[in-house]
């Protein structure tokens, strides 16, 4: 026996239809909107050390105004923003990538080399000097103890290693072969200074010990 539709359930039939081919349309919106935000994640990235990332916003929070207030008579103009941006994000980078030179040379620095480090790095002026030449030249203060930490970081590997020379310094870096990619939006990374291409040395904190030139022999 053949069983016809009724006249109601023909009539209902287009609306499911129709609902149907509504969900599958905001299926594909939901699809495109999922992948629209992940774009915007990975677009977010200012850069990456072994995988970890480090987001633009993480640059901002430290990078301070566009327009830092003017310099004092007699005194250098602050960097550029885009200079500013720069050197915290080689900082941030600079962090990681000596964690990593560490752990993977006895492990992490200890707290008894870290802070032969600090002392080290300071040089003989205290934080609090530090801090105001960080916001003279137009950073968040925030962003001081970062950059101090990063700082200890390195001369503890650089001690660590008993490392002496520059030269000495790139070959430690270069056999681990620690993964690092900048954004464009930033610049590059450069595998033979270890820093972001444009990166300019600050003179708010006295450099760190860089490693000194083996004595030459006596000819």
């Amino acid at each position: 026996m053949t069983i016809r539709a009724s006249a109601a359930t023909a009539e209902a039939t287009p609306p499911v239809r129709r609902l149907r081919r509504a969900a599958i349309a905001l299926g594909g919106v939901l699809l495109a909107l999922s992948a629209l935000t992940a774009c915007q994640t990975k677009a977010g990235a200012a850069a990456t050390v072994s995988g970890d990332r480090i987001e633009s916003a993480d640059v901002n929070q430290y990078t301070g105004s566009a327009s830092p207030a003017p310099a004092a008579a007699g005194s250098a103009a602050p960097p550029s923003f885009t200079d500013r941006r720069v050197l915290v994000l080689n900082t941030l980078v600079g962090q990681r990538l000596y964690d990593a030179a560490l752990q993977a040379n006895g492990g992490p620095a200890t707290t008894a080399e870290l802070a032969a480090a600090k002392e080290q790095a300071l040089g003989g002026e205290s934080e609090a000097d530090v801090t105001a030449k960080v916001v003279a030249a137009g950073y968040d203060a925030s962003f001081e103890p970062v950059y101090l930490s990063t700082l200890s970081t390195e001369v503890a590997f650089v001690t660590r290693q008993k490392i002496t020379t520059q030269a000495e310094l790139d070959a430690a870096l270069n056999k681990l072969k620690i993964p690092v990619a900048v954004s464009g939006r930033y610049g590059s990374w450069s595998e033979a200074t270890h820093t972001v291409v444009g990166y300019i040395q600050p003179d708010f904190i006295r450099p760190a010990p860089t490693p000194t030139p083996a004595p030459q022999a006596a000819s």
